[in-house]
């Protein structure tokens, strides 16, 4: 189990296609000292199913944290890479043996109907996070580069019904009234996002941006409520293959670009935060996981569990929620960029989405980052 070692005031969603790196970027966030009420995590399909991620996060994490199943992809443009099948594999079988030694976690059976979530999750249906890892990849790979431009109203991915999106939204309303009613913050009535201390919401994606796409509609809608789209994905535009975030599902990135939101994305691309980016500074890092703390029982959930593991977690997704939290180790780019078919981004026109993307990332305080987040206790 993760608990949070200090308490700050930041309101967070983090949706995550839960694989190793992405199990990582959460344990550091939540370790940094958010409250378990200020932060949702969604999931969605990618590396993991996203039934098969919530069911493992459910596990892995504080009953008090609220978790919810997000969208399935439905289509990718390409074939499924080959490490996929082996990721699922052993991520499966890490869940599948630290989740039943964890006493202090969600049950994985005999859940209420609203499986430890408060009322109104995302998703209610019962008896359906059991991990399966199956794959759902369908591909339609063109040969061409074919640039992607958003489908019209009912075309796309499928989002979660009204009623859905509107009880998840209350869910976030009723926590900004519970602070309110605390005394903790002023109304928000008038009040500017200057002038309110009530926080607005960061967005963390770490995985494909198919619930943020069907989200779009709310988000552009509440913008105001919105400080930043935080996001792992895509290219620089000098790779010929796309990133897996962008390539399973190209069509949803294209939708988030052209919202009205896409002003506020923070892009890490690839090429500054996987795992030759990230040893080009830091060099091998098989002695650094041996310096991190490590409970005494062996099935016990902690960073260095997770990393001795498999070492990728130290690549990627961590890498964002490290530039979130210190955007000033970033350099960043202002770039208009066009999606094609395949998830690559390609230079556009003034005329295209206007994105603000990293092109190089300062990572000298990063294994300090992550020692500080592996110290808080695991389990009960």
């Amino acid at each position: 189990m993760i608990l949070a070692s200090r308490n700050i005031r930041k309101r967070l969603w983090i949706d995550t296609d839960v694989g190793f790196d992405d199990l990582v970027a959460i344990w550091c966030v939540l370790a940094g000292g958010i409250r378990s009420t200020h932060v949702k995590i969604s999931t969605v399909g990618g590396v993991s199913t996203a039934n098969d991620g919530a069911a493992a996060l459910r596990s892995f994490l504080p009953a008090t944290q609220s978790v919810l199943k997000g969208l399935e992809t439905s289509s990718s443009t390409r074939d499924e890479p080959e490490w996929l099948p082996r990721s699922r594999r052993s991520f499966q079988d890490f869940a599948r043996k630290h989740r039943s030694s964890q006493t202090g976690a969600v049950a994985t059976t005999g859940r209420s109907d609203k499986r430890q979530n408060k009322a109104g999750s995302l998703t209610e249906t019962p008896q359906e996070d059991t991990l399966t890892m199956e794959g759902k990849h369908q591909s339609d790979a063109g040969s061409a580069d074919v640039l992607l431009s958003s489908p019209d109203k009912g075309g796309g991915c499928a989002g979660p019904c009204e009623s859905e999106f509107a009880s998840f939204l209350g869910q976030w309303e009723d926590a900004v009234q519970d602070d309110a009613g605390r005394g903790d913050t002023a109304s928000p009535a008038g009040n500017s996002r200057n002038e309110s201390p009530i926080p607005p919401v960061d967005i963390l994606c770490l995985g494909p941006l198919t619930n943020l796409a069907s989200w779009m509609q709310l988000m552009n809608s509440h913008d105001e409520h919105i400080a930043a789209i935080w996001m792992l994905g895509g290219n620089l535009g000098d790779r010929d293959v796309a990133e897996f975030n962008f390539s399973w599902d190209p069509h949803a990135v294209q939708q988030v670009f052209d919202a009205a939101v896409a002003c506020k994305i923070r892009l890490i691309p690839g090429e500054v935060s996987d795992r030759a980016y990230v040893m080009r500074q830091l060099g091998d890092m098989d002695d650094f996981i041996a310096t991190l703390p490590h409970h005494d029982d062996a099935a016990t959930v902690d960073l260095r569990s997770i990393l001795q593991w498999d070492d990728y977690g130290l690549f990627s997704d961590p890498v964002c929620a490290y530039v979130m939290e210190y955007p000033d180790v970033a350099q960043w780019d202002t770039r208009h960029v066009v999606v094609d078919e395949h998830g690559c981004l390609h230079e556009g026109t003034k005329e295209s989405a206007q994105i603000q993307i990293a092109t190089q990332i300062d990572l000298s305080g990063y294994l300090a980052w992550l020692k500080d987040r592996a110290a808080p206790s695991v389990g009960k």
